[in-house]
């Protein structure tokens, strides 16, 4: 078809009533399943309703308002990726720029607090994938946006740490000097495959539990133990090193199998202690929280049938 005829096209489907509800709908799943994450309750280390783990500067409030400041943001790249006719990979330069510009948001509605930034680096990139599929009427599975994603990341990893040595070490994020030090990826070798740890693990985990009759909120935090006890999560490496993050995977996994077998009053005060400890080592799995927000928007996706 030609370029002209394509664009045309385009344009005739996104002016359309049944593809713009679809796009508003898949937005709308973004801004619940980051509210449901953060909702979750009770997260060791991480902040949730009851109090703000071992982050003292954010709270279930500030986590609100920057999730809602950020439904804007998701909307751009959800009309990005269905309008783009280019290769994939061409895509991810203009959702860098619209990630950046909602990282102004953020820190906007949070008065400077970084609440959710390696998360919006997940979402536009998922968001955009979830309306080229829309687009092309591909049903919004895990599976298929996992093979979107990959093919819109596609060299991620190989790019952005080509030249981080020289960098100076100041400017460095956690994830960059967890790759100089250990060569773990984090958040970018995780997308850039498709995120197999949400496909392999937590989400896995969170069908099984409810299968079994857990909660929704419960399920989740088995998701999460499920993570914590796998994930080299980046965040927990930038506040105690790796041996805190070899303590985590240790700790999480005793953890995950006693909670199998507790009742749910029992299943939550177990996680308070965990988040005492988590506190008092000033440690946060937020890699783990990213991932499982995703989850949560994978689960809500497969059960809507979108």
């Amino acid at each position: 078809m030609p370029v002209k005829n394509v664009l045309i096209a385009t344009e005739e489907k996104f002016n359309s009533f049944y593809y713009k509800k679809k796009l508003q709908q898949f937005n709308d799943l973004i801004i619940k399943a980051m509210l449901i994450e953060v909702g979750c309750t009770p997260k060791p280390g991480l902040v949730d309703r009851y109090n703000s783990g071992s982050h003292h500067d954010m709270n279930h409030y500030t986590f609100v308002k920057s999730t809602y400041s950020l439904e804007a943001t998701f909307k751009k790249c959800i009309f990005a990726g269905f309008k783009h006719d280019k290769e994939l990979a061409n895509l991810f330069s203009k959702l860098k720029k619209i990630g950046l510009e909602g990282e102004k948001e953020m820190y906007q509605a949070t008065g400077g607090i970084n609440t959710q930034k390696g998360l919006i680096f997940s979402m536009t990139i998922i968001a955009a994938a979830g309306g080229y599929a829309v687009k092309r009427d591909l049903q919004l599975t895990a599976e298929n946006l996992s093979i979107l994603i990959k093919k819109i990341t596609k060299g991620l990893v190989a790019r952005n740490f080509s030249d981080i040595r020289k960098k100076c070490e100041s400017n460095l994020t956690a994830g960059e000097k967890a790759f100089i030090e250990y060569k773990i990826t984090g958040i970018r070798g995780e997308v850039e495959a498709g995120f197999p740890a949400v496909l392999n693990i937590s989400l896995p985990v969170l069908n099984k539990f409810i299968q079994k009759g857990f909660s929704f909120n419960d399920s989740l935090l088995a998701s999460l133990l499920a993570l914590m006890s796998q994930l080299k999560d980046t965040t927990i490496i930038a506040r105690g090193g790796i041996d805190s993050l070899n303590w985590m995977h240790n700790y999480a996994a005793e953890i995950y199998k006693v909670y199998i077998s507790t009742e749910s009053e029992a299943r939550a005060d177990l996680l308070k202690k965990m988040n005492r400890i988590f506190v008092d080592k000033n440690l946060s799995p937020g890699g783990c929280a990213d991932l499982l927000a995703v989850t949560a928007l994978f689960y809500l996706l497969e059960k809507q049938s979108c």
